[in-house]
């Protein structure tokens, strides 16, 4: 499994928005294996918090991991092992330099 995401967090530029902007997406893995993500984006001249990344387990609750994007770091990677249904959650960090355009691509680990 190779799979490609492209995304952007839509910032209304209301702090107190009781809404945001949630993108997620859903990987399944079987069998018993890992999953390494990449998450790129174009450099930006912050080096503040602007992606937040959260992998959940199958019930949406349960968090695997989560990472903190910074506007200078072009690539993130986040691998965890296991097997089944995962949601992966981006939203905004503290800079609204989140509108940007991001990339993920999700590579299975070989066993």
């Amino acid at each position: 499994m190779n799979n490609t995401y492209h995304g952007t967090i839509i910032n209304d530029g209301d702090a107190w928005a009781y809404e945001k902007d949630v993108d997620v997406y859903m990987l399944t893995i079987s069998p018993e294996t890992g999953l390494k993500l990449t998450f790129q984006h174009t450099p930006l001249s912050t080096d503040n918090v602007c992606w937040k990344i959260t992998v959940y387990g199958a019930d949406g609750i349960s968090k695997i991991t989560e990472a903190d994007v910074k506007g200078t770091e072009e690539s993130k990677q986040i691998v965890w092992t296991g097997t089944g249904t995962f949601y992966i959650a981006v939203t905004e960090g503290s800079m609204s330099y989140s509108e940007e355009t991001y990339t993920i691509l999700a590579e299975r680990l070989d066993s």
